[in-house]
């Protein structure tokens, strides 16, 4: 049997990464690169600073991929609709095929704004 995939493409207002195609066989956690949880090309983890260490979970359910924003800061988004609150958890929202992901907005820093 096949397994399920999710396929992790940038587009042109992302984050610059390689693409990558993860088998969902068990729960994928989406997140930041942190010192015992390295990018690879075949996790979710991203070197991205809008993303949390722990962002979002995927997992494969009744014949669907599913995803669940897990209390980020900066939010997870299908079709540019903000699954929940900063810092409260989502309800599950089964993914379709086409549908665009988005994990976390861009943040400008304050040297970035013009203040320090």
């Amino acid at each position: 049997m096949q397994m399920p995939k999710v396929i992790f493409i940038p587009c042109a207002r992302s984050h610059r990464f390689e693409r990558r195609e993860i088998e969902v066989f068990e729960e994928v956690k989406v997140g930041r690169s942190v010192a015992r949880c390295k990018t690879s090309p075949d996790n979710a983890i991203f070197d991205c600073k809008v993303l949390s260490r722990s962002h979002a979970v995927l997992w494969y359910q009744d014949g669907s991929i599913w995803i669940k924003d897990t209390a980020s800061s900066n939010g997870t988004f299908i079709n540019n609709t903000r699954l929940s609150r900063g810092g409260e958890e989502s309800e599950p929202f089964r993914i379709n095929s086409g549908d665009e992901i988005q994990f976390g907005v861009d943040v400008m820093e304050a040297k970035e704004k013009g203040r320090w």
